[in-house]
């Protein structure tokens, strides 16, 4: 059983952590692991005194087992830092006939590209369309386009902002939201400094309103562990 192998290990029982550091060659201590209570979670969290507490003697194994476990603590946030919190995409710009014709009537030889938007646990990915223009002019994706992309620390954004947009009338009418990011170009985003670059995503509103307040709180708890990010072991 290797880290590598197990990008559960949050999730492994004692006897799981025990096996782990038997393949590790510290098998004299696996039921130490068990008779504690240690699970993949709670593991990682052990300071060097409580090896020795344990029962863990030896100065060379409690420093092999304390590498073993700041590995494990590596493997976490690499984890953590590739989940996905939410996806969404653009929304249509235009009203709900104009999206209807461009739909119907258009879509295969125009098919429409809308920017993707990922937010993950310490960077927000916006994914975004060019189209190639002709004469000066956008011909919708009819003559291609490329992709390019937009990768945002969370920890350099220092403003959310939205704005509401209503358009057509009746039974057409349709809100969206623009999602206003601003975020620091520089190595610290609190800084007077720093250079701001503006982002902008276009939404439904209902899903605009939600996104952005995930993005908020998804800030505040990746600031929060960077600032909880100290090595015990």
């Amino acid at each position: 059983m290797t880290v590598g192998a197990h990008s559960n290990f949050q999730q492994w029982s004692p006897n799981d952590v025990a096996k782990f550091f038997s393949d590790q060659g510290y098998a004299e201590y696996a039921n130490l692991f068990v008779e504690h209570h240690l699970t993949g979670e709670r593991v990682v969290l052990l300071a060097p005194q409580d090896l020795k507490t344990m029962g863990i003697e030896r100065i060379g194994d409690r420093l092999g087992i304390q590498r073993e476990l700041r590995e494990l603590k590596v493997s976490a946030r690499t984890l953590a830092r590739k989940q996905v919190v939410s996806e969404h995409q653009e929304a249509f710009r235009g009203t709900l006939a104009e999206q209807w014709f461009r739909d119907n009537c258009c879509a295969c030889l125009c098919p429409r590209e809308p920017d993707k938007y990922t937010l993950m646990t310490s960077v927000l990915k916006i994914r975004k369309y060019h189209i190639e223009r002709f004469c000066g002019l956008k011909f919708g994706g009819c003559l291609g386009g490329t992709w390019a992309n937009d990768t945002i620390q969370l920890n350099r954004i220092v403003d959310v902002d939205t704005v509401v947009q209503t358009s057509g009338v009746s039974l057409a009418k349709s809100d969206k939201i623009f999602i206003m990011i601003s975020a620091s170009a520089g190595n610290d985003a609190t800084s007077d400094m720093s250079r701001l670059v503006q982002y902008e995503l276009y939404m439904e509103k209902d899903d605009g309103l939600k996104f952005a307040k995930e993005i908020q709180h998804q800030i505040h708890e990746y600031k929060l562990s960077l600032g909880g990010r100290s090595d015990a072991v």
